[in-house]
Order: C-alpha cells, then structure tokens, then sequence
C-alpha cells in the first residue's frame, strides 16, 4: 500500500471521527491541547535557569572534595581527645557540677527558681555488665540476721534447790537447838520413884543479810541492744545464785563440827560409809554433795575390778540416760560449788534457808544522778542465810575430817 493511499486513509479516519464528535468534545479537546502547549513552551523557557542550578550543584561538589581533607584530620584529633578525658564516678561529676553552681544554689535559698546541673559531656565512668557477687557489686555488708546474744554460764546445780526455805518477819531469827540434857529413862521397880530426864538448849541466832549486786547501764545501751532488756536480768541471776551457792555452802561446811573419816579405798566406797554412817545416827540422807571430780571417778571407773580398777559397790545404781547416780536411795549431786574432796550429806529435815525478802530484781532510773544522765541501775538482792537446826545431822567427809 502506497504513502498516499494511506494518508487517504487517516483523513477518512479523521474526517469519520470529526463528524462523530460532538461541538463539546472538541473544544475540551483542543482546551487540553492549548493547555499541553503551554507547558512545554514554559519549560522551555527556563532551560537558563536549569543550567545555571547544574553549574552551583558542581561548585559545591568540588568545595567538599577540597575540604573532605580538613574535616577527616578534625575528626580524628576529637576521636584522640576522648581517649584523653578520665571518666569520673556519678557521685564525682554531680559534686563537680553543683560545685560549680554554689553561688546559684546560695541565690536560690532566698530567691525561688530552679537551678538546670548540666551533665552533657561527662564522661561517667561504667563497669561491663557481670553476674552480681557480694564482693564486686555491694560495698558495705549485707543485711544480717540478729539472732541474740551468748551469755556465759552459771552453776547447773543451786544449794537452794535442795535445802527447805523459811521465811521470817525480820532479819534476826531465833531457833533453839537442843543441846543435851540429864537422866535416863529406865525401868521402874515396883514402889519406886520413876526415872527423872531434862533437857537443855542453846539459842541460836542467825542474822540475814543482803546477798546483792548492782549494774548500771545507758538507756542508749539498753535501746540499742535490745536482747539486754531481758539478759541483764539472767546475767545478774546467774552471778547471784553463783555467790549464793558459795556463801551458803561456806556457812554449812562451818557450821558441821562434827568430825568423821569415812572409810574405803575409792570414791563409791566413802560415799557408801557416809550414807550408812548417817543413818546409824539416826538422821535422814537426803541428798550427798560430791565434786565433779569424783563424780567422774564414779562413773568412769564402774567396770569389773582388775588391778586399780574397781566396780561400784553393792547400793549404787546409775542411770545411764540421766547421769543419775544413786546410793542406797540417796541421789548423788555433783556440784561446782563443793570443796575438793567433801562428800558432804545432809538431812532436810534439820537445816533451812531463811530470807526475809525474797530474791527479786528491780531497777530505778533515781539513783544517784541517773535521771540526769539518762541511766539505769538493775538490782538483785535477797536478804538470807543458813540455818542448821543441829550441826550433828549432817556430815562432811573432807574439810571436817
């Protein structure tokens, strides 16, 4: 097909679609035609302005090339002064900071406002993250647990638990001790007169006085260690009961003045004679005093006799759970308080403990000049004594003999 053939052919297609077209249609279309004209005439005329934008973007290209080297030296001379800088703790920077606003912080007492601590740029010092120890992560202590205190001990056994107590109105106290007498009883012979007895007695005195002691202590001390509020008052009962057990027992070894040497070649055998020698005289063993010593004689050498060793005599039992040590009924008290080598027996029945006061523990913030320096004055004290009805209804192996 020819070139003419068809362009006659497009004039036909374009005379066809003219003749289709309504008159709106074509003036919308040759409006947006009008309006494309425009555009491309307007970009046209600011191909200057796009040259000129092309010759700054490349200036400023080279600009930066020549500068790149002056900004590169500048950078690493900051990267070499931060290896410089020391770091310093939080608590250091803030002592710094505020150091340096004193006289703003002087100002702001008076005056209200608020003061801005500018931290930026310190360099606080920071340690890498690490499983937490006492010893790297906590500087001080760590909490304690207050369980109390331990105090140092008394005597296990006390005289006064074995000996009856009597009580009396004032300190002096009077008992009567039957000290011998004349005739015999007899028979009487039909007719006769009958046999005449008297009897004699020795008053005896016993004045109590005060076993005591005293301790005075800061109320900051007994506020600030609370396990004394209670335990200053065991620690005075525990020295008092010692000296008790001392005085009292001094006071019975005194008044025994009856002499007797028990018989036996060891420990269980004195401990035998004394007993029976008790109850010849006719007294009661209620309970034999012995040392720790020979109580331990007792019981370590209690095995079938062979050569220096021997067995307990006929009388002793032992109990092997308690430690209770027993001769023909009578218990066997070891006691700290004994003297070296006393086996001492006693009967109940003829010796007691007078008090006028019982033992009691006080305190007063008025003695002296408590009050005005905030003390405390804790008191043990009981007004007593021992009281042996007859000296000769108890014995002592050892210091009496």
């Amino acid at each position: 097909m020819e070139a003419k053939d068809i362009k006659a052919m497009l004039d036909d297609v374009q005379k066809t679609i003219e003749q289709t077209l309504t008159a709106k249609q074509k003036t919308e279309i040759a409006d947006q035609l009008k309006t494309f004209n425009d555009a491309v005439a307007e970009i046209k005329g600011k191909g200057a302005e796009i040259d000129e934008l092309k010759t700054k973007l490349a200036a400023a290209e080279k600009a930066l090339a020549d500068n790149q080297p002056v900004i590169d030296a500048f950078v690493k001379a900051g990267q070499e002064r931060k290896t410089d800088v020391k770091e310093k703790s939080f608590v250091s920077a803030i002592g710094e900071a505020f150091e340096a606003k004193f006289d703003d912080i002087k100002h702001l007492q008076k005056h209200k406002g608020t003061i801005t601590i500018d931290l930026k740029g310190v360099n606080l010092n920071t340690k890498d993250v690490a499983n937490m120890t006492l010893g790297a992560h906590l500087t001080g202590d760590q909490v304690g647990s207050y369980l109390g205190a331990g105090f140092l001990t008394g005597d296990t056994v006390n005289l006064r638990d074995f000996i009856p107590t009597t009580r009396t109105a004032t300190g002096l106290g009077i008992t009567y001790r039957e000290s011998g007498g004349e005739g015999a009883f007899a028979r009487q012979t039909e007719g006769s007169d009958k046999a005449q007895v008297d009897y004699d007695f020795t008053e005896v005195k016993v004045v109590q006085r005060y076993i005591a002691g005293t301790a005075t202590i800061s109320r900051q001390m007994l506020q600030d260690l609370p396990f004394l509020q209670s335990g200053l008052s065991r620690m005075l009962l525990r020295d008092f009961y010692k000296k008790e057990n001392t005085l009292l027992y001094a006071k019975l070894a005194a008044d025994l003045t009856t002499a007797f040497t028990a018989t036996g070649n060891n420990i269980p055998e004195k401990i035998l004679s004394t007993v029976i020698k008790q109850k010849k005289n006719g007294y009661a063993a209620s309970v034999v005093f012995i040392t720790y010593e020979d109580w331990n004689t007792c019981l370590t050498e209690r095995r079938p006799s062979t050569g220096t060793d021997y067995a307990l005599p006929m009388g002793f039992s032992f109990n092997s759970v308690t430690g209770m040590l027993t001769c023909i009924g009578t218990p066997v008290i070891p006691a700290s308080w004994v003297n070296a080598s006393d086996i001492t027996v006693i009967d109940n029945n003829y010796i007691e403990r007078l008090e006028v006061d019982g033992l009691a523990i006080s305190m007063s913030n008025e003695e002296g000049n408590n009050f005005t320096k905030n003390l405390v004055t804790f008191k043990a004290e009981c007004r007593e004594d021992l009281n042996a009805l007859l000296t000769a209804a108890h014995l002592n192996y050892g210091t009496a003999s």
